[in-house]
């Protein structure tokens, strides 16, 4: 008996054309399986708050299959795919295929090669990359929807700021000659301590030696550890009543909302 399959994609800006895989469906003439994705770090990492709103979603078709899409089993990848194809939101379903192998055999297999988790051993400067582009993809959303055009240069990755000894970069900034808003990636999730150490130093560094006008939002993202640990908890306290605001991953899309407030209509043109 042949069966069909297809990947689940969650999509959370469709103008990025970016996706991350959160489940396969896999169906047979009488059988329909939904298998979720285990480990949800990675989503979260790319996506931002929004991802437990997904992972909800995608838990609620695994738990009841059925029911949720209307259909017992399919009997040809056509079948399946006018069901699917009605998904093109944040939630997209890849081309649908068929396979000789049963359901649950396919489904396993699938799981292996097109669910990846994040490995544990994900070191310091891939963590903070991902925090860096959550960064910069939610500020530039908040610049779409305040001013209902896209930033054209106006944020800007590793953004120049003159300090009094010398020139800094903040991972995310929003500059046009003048610096509007601004923020630092710190992640503590693996245990590169001597490193998280240097970096906090570095950017602790640059918060007190840069030259910025009063009110300038200006933010330090800690990527917390599963546990804390000596190297995050310096950090929070280092932070303490220096003239930045920490927050969380889940807080930057938040930030980024409060943070674009601060671009005058004169520097937009």
């Amino acid at each position: 008996m042949a069966s069909y399959f297809s990947v689940i994609r969650y999509v959370p800006n469709a103008a990025a054309s970016e996706s991350v895989n959160v489940g396969v469906v896999v169906a047979s003439a009488n059988r329909i399986e939904v298998r979720p994705l285990e480990n949800w770090q990675r989503v979260k990492c790319f996506a931002g708050p929004s991802w437990k709103d997904v992972k909800k979603l995608v838990q609620d078709m695994h738990d009841e299959p059925a029911a949720f899409f209307g259909i017992n089993g399919a009997d040809s990848a056509g079948g399946l795919h006018s069901v699917l194809s009605s998904w093109t939101r944040v939630l997209q379903f890849s081309d649908v295929r068929a396979s000789v192998a049963p359901v649950e055999e396919l489904a396993a297999s699938l799981c292996r090669h097109v669910l990846v988790d994040v490995p544990d051993d994900l070191n310091s400067d891939r963590r903070r990359t991902v925090v860096v582009q959550t960064l910069y993809r939610a500020m530039s959303s908040a610049f779409e929807l305040r001013f209902e055009r896209r930033p054209r240069g106006l944020i800007q990755k590793h953004a120049r700021v003159p300090g009094r000894r010398t020139t800094h970069k903040f991972d995310v900034g929003i500059v046009n000659g003048s610096v509007y808003a601004g923020a630092f990636a710190l992640s503590f999730a693996t245990g590169q301590t001597e490193k998280q150490w240097k970096d906090t130093d570095a950017i602790a560094f640059a918060v007190e030696d840069m030259v910025v006008e009063v009110g300038v939002p200006v933010a330090v993202v800690l990527d917390a550890p599963p546990h804390e640990n000596e190297s995050y908890v310096r950090a929070r306290n280092l932070f303490h009543g220096m003239p930045v605001r920490t927050m969380g991953f889940d807080d930057i899309t938040q930030w980024a909302n409060e943070a674009v407030t601060h671009v005058p209509d004169t520097a937009v043109g």
